[in-house]
Parts: structure tokens; sequence; C-alpha cells
């Protein structure tokens, strides 16, 4: 609490300081504007007058010399003095340096021996010339007796290459080979006919044994001992029904069972033999297919009749299982037969005449069905007598058929072999012919591209020897040559010590030097540049790139020579930006001949130049705050009689401060308002304190 009271005079101060400023200042301005407010406001105006416009693009550069010499040597002897240095001023061919030639003299006396040595040799090399021409005319004779030689040549080659072709146009005699041919394909056919004759044959040997009636008579007895069997178990059960009305009945289920055992394992019997039957006719159909074909071997067959007699040794096994089975149902059969005799005996008097009557009745049946399985197994046994003994009969005259059929089939193998060698031998001879004419055609066209190479190198050879002749002829010794190559080198020897003194090439100063009293003069030696013809180098923005050309009047003002200022005119613009790629302010270099320098402007000052780029001459110019444009156009408002008036202007050249102006109504001397835009209310004087300090 005494901290909050101890604040308060201070705040109460710094509210009675602001007071009183605020209230200073709006006495302060309320005194200044009193004038303001008792008279109207007038806007400062300047006299329209003509004048002369130049527009100019300003930029600072560098001095450069407009000619630059660098003067090097192509010499590596060491320097042996230095006569001039940075900042000299030299004319064209002062000698700035030499070089120590001492090496080069003694080449130069080495080479006067070399000459006074050729020139002894010309009479010696004079008698060789001589003999040259003798040979070479020697050689242009041989090559002319060579060239008629292989001509001759050339046309026997000619000759041979006109038969040859003509041989190629022969067609090919094949009279010979045709009816090697025909008569190929004429035994082929006879041996085609051979081998159907004996495959024929074979089918026969197999086609002979005719089972027709066996087979019929089995299936006779077979239906026959079907009806027995069955009128047979007709019987029996008519006996067990008499019986089952007897007073005594015989107990025979045993004995039935046996039969029926019995004759259940005979039809297993006979099924077995059905399947071995039909076993051995699949392996003779199938051995009579291999003997017959006479594409499959010989063994192929004999493997198929070993099957055939296998399959018959299982059908033999299978009627010996039948015939046990007959004679086991047999067995059983008569003990139900003597059980029901010996039952009969025993109650004969108890049967009556019925039953005795079903009792024969059954007899009668078992012995047809006995007759009749007999006269069944008669006929298979016939059928199968009568296959053993075919096929007994058959095995011969099924191997000589079979002999027949490969031997017809060997015949007609080599009779193919005969026609395919006689196509083949007919084949080759047309290629041998052919080749043959070929080869011809070939060699006669190789000799005679042969002779015509040869005839070009006759001709060649002839011209060789002639254009040797003519240069042994007309050639000068090889010693005068010799002599003037000798002549030549001194000469380029004296050239070079001549290169011994380092000159001037341009009349100016030197503002390089690198030679060194003592080093090889590799590289450059001096810079010589002339200081009367200078020129500035400026980069300008690409702004102004298209108001800039060549022969614009510029001015150049530097820092050391102060406001002098020395004419010049843009001589050259690059085509190239020279600032770095992808820089956000692109520059382009200009350069200005300097046209009236002096010893006082140097190479590397700094320099400004400014480039005029346009003028006007003798046009009203106003400052380009006097001049107004909104939509309407471009307007200057004139101050009469205290009135303002708006006249519409077109604008012409624009420099930074002022505009050119042109209309109707404009006259020199006319008053103009400086800046039509301030008015009464907006002057620094018409404004309030509270305006001042930003209140309304």
């Amino acid at each position: 609490m005494k901290n909050k009271k101890r604040k308060w005079p201070r705040v109460l101060l710094f509210l009675i300081l602001i007071g009183g400023t605020a209230t200073g200042l709006y006495l302060y301005f309320s005194r200044q504007s009193v004038p303001v407010s008792a008279q109207e406001y007038v806007p400062p105006t300047f006299p329209l007058a003509k004048t002369d416009m130049v527009k100019t693009v300003s930029v600072s550069g560098v001095v450069r010399s407009a000619e630059t010499q660098n003067v090097y040597s192509t010499q590596t002897y060491p320097v042996k003095e230095v006569l001039a240095g940075v900042g000299d001023r030299v004319k064209a061919g002062d000698v700035l340096a030499r070089l120590d030639m001492s090496r080069l003299q003694n080449e130069i006396t080495q080479a006067e021996i070399n000459l006074e040595g050729a020139r002894l040799t010309v009479n010696e090399e004079t008698r060789s010339i001589s003999n040259s021409l003798s040979n070479a005319q020697t050689s242009v004779e041989s090559s002319q007796i060579s060239l008629e030689r292989q001509m001759l040549n050339t046309a026997n080659a000619e000759a041979d290459l006109r038969e040859a072709e003509l041989n190629m146009e022969e067609p090919f005699d094949s009279y010979a080979y045709d009816k090697a041919i025909e008569d190929a394909q004429l035994a082929i056919r006879r041996r085609t006919a051979d081998l159907e004759t004996a495959k024929q044959n074979l089918d026969d040997v197999f086609t002979e044994f005719d089972d027709y009636a066996y087979q019929t008579a089995i299936n006779d007895a077979k239906i026959l001992l079907d009806r027995r069997i069955g009128e047979h178990t007709d019987a029996v059960m008519e006996l067990s029904e008499e019986k089952d009305a007897a007073i005594e009945s015989f107990d025979d289920y045993a004995y039935r069972n046996a039969v029926s055992d019995a004759e259940k394992t005979y039809k297993r019997r006979v099924e077995d033999y059905k399947a071995a039957e039909e076993n051995y006719y699949n392996e003779y159909n199938n051995f009579v297919y291999l003997a017959s074909n006479p594409e499959i071997p010989y063994e192929s067959a004999n493997a198929a009749w070993a099957k055939v007699l296998a399959a018959q040794s299982s059908m033999d096994t299978a009627e010996r299982a039948i015939d046990d089975a007959e004679a086991a149902r047999a067995r059983a059969k008569n003990d139900l037969s003597r059980a029901e005799d010996e039952y009969e005996e025993q109650s004969a008097d108890s049967k009556d005449q019925s039953v005795s009557g079903a009792e024969k009745a059954v007899k009668t049946a078992r012995n047809a069905v006995d007759d009749a399985q007999r006269a069944y197994d008669k006929a298979q046994s016939e059928l199968l007598r009568a296959q053993r003994d075919a096929a007994d009969k058959n095995t011969d005259a099924a191997e000589a058929a079979n002999d027949s059929v490969k031997k017809a089939q060997d015949a007609l193998t080599d009779a193919n072999r005969v026609y395919e060698k006689a196509l083949t031998d007919k084949l080759r001879a047309m290629e041998d012919y052919t080749e043959a004419n070929e080869q011809q055609l070939e060699t006669a066209w190789k000799n005679l591209n042969d002779s015509a190479k040869q005839l070009q190198t006759a001709e060649n050879g002839l011209k060789s020897a002639e254009n040797s002749l003519a240069q042994a002829q007309g050639k000068p010794g090889p010693s005068s040559n010799n002599i003037r190559l000798q002549e030549l080198t001194l000469e380029r020897l004296n050239a070079q010590l001549l290169e011994g003194e380092i000159i001037a090439t341009q009349d100016g100063v030197i503002t390089e030097a690198y030679a060194t009293t003592g080093a090889s003069p590799t590289g450059l030696l001096f810079v010589i540049e002339d200081t009367g013809k200078l020129y500035v180098s400026a980069n300008v923005k690409e702004y102004n790139l298209l108001s800039l050309g060549i022969g614009q009047q510029s001015y150049v003002t530097t820092d050391a020579t102060g406001d002098r200022v020395y004419d010049a005119s843009v001589s050259y613009i690059t085509p190239k930006a020279v600032s770095a790629a992808g820089s956000t302010s692109v520059e382009f270099e200009i350069r200005a001949d300097v046209e009236n320098s002096d010893d006082d402007i140097r190479i590397g000052m700094n320099a400004f130049l400014n480039v005029e780029t346009d003028a006007r001459a003798d046009v009203f110019a106003v400052p380009i705050s006097a001049v107004v444009t909104d939509g309407r156009g471009s307007f200057v408002y004139a101050l009469e009689n205290g009135e303002r008036r708006e006249i519409p202007v077109t604008v012409g050249l624009k420099t930074s401060t002022q505009a050119e102006i042109s209309g109707e109504g404009l006259t020199e001397g006319l008053p103009l308002i400086e800046r039509p835009n301030v008015t009464a209310e907006s002057s620094p004087n018409s404004m309030s304190p509270m305006m001042m300090f930003g209140g309304r």
C-alpha cells in the first residue's frame, strides 16, 4: 500500500507535462495558420518555356586500350639481356630484349660446311643420272614387250570365257539316267506284286482251317445238354415231391448237396475251359497277324507261336479238369442213386406206384443228361483235335509262307534301293555337270580377271617405266636438290639468328614485362598498349539495351580527371549477356571509344559513361509533377486570373525529371501550376495540430 501511494505523484506529473506540451503545440500552430485562413491558397507556378532535352543512360566502367599487342618468341634460346621495362614508351621496331644465340652460330657454321660438301658431289651424281636414263629406256622397251604378251593372254582368256558361257547354255543329257529310273520303278512294281502275293499265300495258310461245323456241333450239343439238365432238374423236383408225400421220407440232403457241389465245380471247370479256349484263339489270331505282316520281324511271329502252344497246353489242362469234375459229378450222382436204391429196397412196400414212376423219370432224365454231356464233350474234343491237326499241318506252310514274304520284302527293299540310287545318280550327275560348267565358267572368269589385272599391271609398268624415263630425263640431279636443301637450311638458321632480337610490334607503352635474363623465352614476354587509343568498357542492364546503338554520342568522366569531360561514341555492344546464367540481374557489355583522350586519362581507371539515347531541340519541357494523367488522357493546368484552366497535352520524351509536352493552347510564358494535385486542403500550412499528430 505504501508503494502505490508513492507512485501516484509521478503519474500525475507526467500527465501534466503531456497536457502542457499539447496545449503549447496547439497554440503555436493556431497562430501560424491564422494568415492562411484569412486569405485563399495560391499554388506555386512556373512560366512555360522551350528548351533542349537529352535522355541519357549512365553506367560505370573501366578505361582500356583499343590496340594491345602481346610480344612472344618462338625461340628457346635463353635471354641474354632485357632492354625495356614496364612504363617505357616504345616504337614499332625497337629492340626490347636479346637472346643468347651462340649455339645457333655454331649450327650456321656447320650448315656452311654441309653446303660445301654437297657442291663437291655434283659431278658424281651427274654420271649417275646418265646411267639412270639408260636403265629407264631399257625398262620401257621391256615393259612394251610384256604388255603385248599380256594382251594376247587376255584375248585367249576372253575366248575361254565365251566357250564356258556356251557350255552353261547346253542342257544336261539325262536319257541314260531316266532309263535307269524307269527300270527301277518297274522293278519296284514287280517286287510289290510279289510281296502282295506272298502275303496272300500266308493269309491263305491261316484261313484254310474251317471250324464252322465243329462250332455248330458244339453249340447243338450244348443246347441239348442244357435241355437235359433242365429236364433232370424237373424230374428230381417231381421225385422230391412224391417222396415228401410218402409215409416215410428219405433224407437225401447230404447226397443232393454233394451233387449240387459237383455240378457247381463242373460248371466252373467248363468256364475255365472257355476262358482257356478264348485265350488260345486270341493268341492264335495274334500269331496269324504277326506272321502275315512283312514289316514285323520273324522272331516276333515265333514268340507268338510259342504263346499259342502255351495257350493250347492251358486249354488241355482245363479239359482234363472238366473230365475230373465230370467224374466227381457222376460219383455224387451214383452215391445219390445208390442211396435212393437202398431206400427203395427198404421201403418198397410203403411206396406207391407214383413214387416208382418219378424215380424212373429221374433215372431217365439223368441218363439223358449223361448222354448229352458226353455228346458235348465229344464235340469239343473233336474241335480241339481238328485245331491241333490244322496247326501242326500249317506250321511248316506258315514258315514257308513267312520266308516267301521276307524274301519278297527284301527284294522290294533292294528294288527301292536301286530306284533311290538311280535318282541319286541322276541328281549327282546333274550337280557334277552344273558344277563342272560353273567351275569352268568361274575359272574362265578368274583367268580373265587375272589377265585383266596382269594387263593393267603391264600397262601400269609401262606407264611407270615411261614416267621413270621422263623423270630421269627432266629431273635435275639429286646433288642440286641437296645443295638447295643445304642452302635452305642455312637461310632458316640465319632467319633464326635475326629472331635473336625481341622487337616491338607497335608504338605504345609497355604495360607488362615477363622477360628475365638467363631464362628461356616461353610464353608472353611483353604487353604493348597504345595509350592514345582508349575505350571505356561498361555493363548495362537489359532494360536499357534496346535504347542503345552503335555510334551514339557519349561522354566520359573519371574521378582522377575531376570535372573534365571526354567525348566518346558507342563502338560495340556484346550479342550475349555477360552475367552468369540464371542471374536475376542480366547485363550486357558495351564499349565507347574515347575521342579526345590525353595523358591524364589512363588504362585501368574507373570511368563514368553517359550515353545519349534520345534528344529533342527547342521543345516545351515541364517537370514531371506538372502533368496529370488519368483515364481521359494527360493534362497540364494554367493559373490565369486566379482561375485554373485544364489544357490537354501529348507527352513525348521523358527523362527522370522532365517531360516533353505539345498541344493546342500552349504558349511560351504561360504560367503552369507546378503540382496541380496539391490543393489548399492538402497544403501543410492548412493542417491543424491534431491532423499533424494523426488526429481528425
